[in-house]
């Protein structure tokens, strides 16, 4: 699902009030909102106590305006100086939230809320959808694949995957998506030329032995 740039409203609908923000995904924006708030650990305090207080049946979600990304900061400043969302922290936009102080805890309330909201089935689904089906750009595929070939990377990826035991069903999930792949002739004949030299290594090892 493709969308473009915009400033969004998060409305109260009993109250009125509201938070208004800017994104480069504005629909994606509020699938990670709802994550935090419902694990109540909203980057917005007054939007958090509020999502709380009323439940999350009681708020809306709309995109105001759609423009260029260079356009978001005006757009959303002229929204906030003529609506005064009750919810808005900061009234001054910015590109982001520098300068605004966040307390140890807030910033550790807000990395639990994130590391959550990725165990959420609905919300992973939310955001499975939005990722199935997006081109990548060819810069994007490149970030990609040169922060898989990071060695501190790599080091992560190992140190969290160990002693982790996959169910019989992931098991079976991941046997399944590999008999689907089809590798191209090139990939079969550099894995054949590799099976091939490890066997010639093992050879002269045994021969010298």
């Amino acid at each position: 699902m493709n969308e473009s740039p915009g400033i969004y409203e998060i409305m109260n609908l009993l109250t009125g009030d509201s938070y208004v923000g800017q994104s480069l995904h504005p629909r994606k924006r509020w699938v990670e909102h709802k994550g935090s708030l419902r694990h109540g650990h909203g980057i917005n305090p007054h939007l958090q106590y509020a999502w709380d207080k009323y439940g999350e049946e009681a708020f809306s979600f709309r995109v105001l305006v759609v423009c260029e990304p260079f356009e978001l900061l005006r757009y959303e400043q002229a929204i906030v100086d003529s609506l005064m969302p009750a919810y808005n922290v900061c009234t001054q936009c910015v590109k982001s939230m520098a300068g605004v102080r966040l307390t140890a805890k807030h910033r550790a309330n807000i990395a639990a809320g994130i590391r959550r909201a990725f165990l959420d089935p609905e919300l992973r689904a939310e955001r499975s959808a939005w990722h199935r089906g997006r081109p990548l750009s060819p810069e994007h595929r490149a970030a990609i694949a040169a922060a898989h070939h990071r060695p501190d990377v790599h080091a992560r990826v190992v140190a969290a995957l160990i002693g982790r035991h996959p169910s019989a069903e992931t098991r079976a999930k991941m046997s399944v998506a590999q008999r689907r792949r089809h590798a191209s002739p090139e990939t079969r004949a550099a894995i054949s030329a590799g099976q091939r030299a490890s066997w010639e290594r093992r050879r002269c090892l045994l021969q010298l032995n």
